[in-house]
């Protein structure tokens, strides 16, 4: 029954109940190696949305083959307060892989915003947030959102396997750099260095008790973070991940 009326919902009274906008493909770029960059911007209304959301997004006019006009969910990069919604992609099938042929002026829905990944929703200002390749997506929205008088106190390790895979590593920088220690930036390549493990974040940001720990990654390496967490004695509730598999 639940299930019936979540696709009645969703596929019948989506036109009705669900608010979506319309937006333009306004610059392709490719990225870090593998990532194609979109921004679109509103041919009318603008989409609202919390630092480090994911919305659903189809293509209705694309110019480019292999992008159908089926939904797909993907993590928004940039702030609320921009003009734009930017995407950044990483080509990990046929479709993401078909995203870099996108025309200029190219018709997208987009629908949403959804999830709570967001550094908003805690009070609790000592935060750690764990990237680990494209996962980095929504922390680029939570940084770029950041206020001048920043009351949180964050490190931001963003793990990559090599140099070439970072992506707008530069703005997260300048962001730090600004925020004078509230913010720290912290690249890490396991190429020279190994994995990302719970025992170096430790090291590197004081310990991990009383922090609010976000994590958005490949699955594997979320998983073996958080048990590697638990059993450092951080409560379950203080860690927030978002999982992605798009192909």
């Amino acid at each position: 029954v639940l299930g019936i009326v979540a696709f009645a919902y969703k596929t019948l009274m989506g036109n009705i109940l669900i608010r979506r906008y319309r937006y333009y493909v306004d610059e392709v770029k490719i990225v870090g190696g593998n990532v194609t960059q979109l921004t679109l911007r509103p041919v009318k209304e603008r989409m609202s949305h919390l630092p480090g959301q994911f919305a659903f997004i189809r293509f209705l006019y694309s110019g480019a083959d292999k992008v159908t006009s089926e939904w797909h969910p993907f993590s928004i990069s940039s702030a609320p307060d921009e003009e734009y919604v930017r995407l950044s992609v990483k080509a990990l099938g046929d479709y993401t892989s078909a995203l870099a042929s996108l025309k200029q002026g190219a018709i997208a829905e987009i629908e949403g915003a959804y999830g709570k990944f967001s550094f908003t929703n805690y009070r609790n200002e000592n935060q750690i947030w764990v990237a680990g390749g494209i996962g980095i997506t929504p922390f680029l929205s939570m940084a770029k959102s950041l206020p001048e008088d920043n009351p949180y106190n964050i490190d931001l390790y963003y793990s990559v396997k090599s140099q070439s895979e970072f992506v707008d590593l530069g703005s997260l920088v300048e962001i730090a750099q600004k925020q004078n220690a509230k913010f720290r930036i912290i690249p890490f390549i396991s190429d020279e260095r190994g994995l990302l493990t719970a025992d170096v974040i430790s090291e590197h940001s004081n310990g991990l008790k009383d922090k609010e720990i976000f994590i958005c990654g490949p699955p594997p390496m979320m998983k073996a973070l958080r048990k590697k967490k638990r059993k450092k004695g951080v409560m379950g509730s203080m860690v927030h991940s978002e999982e992605f598999a798009m192909s």
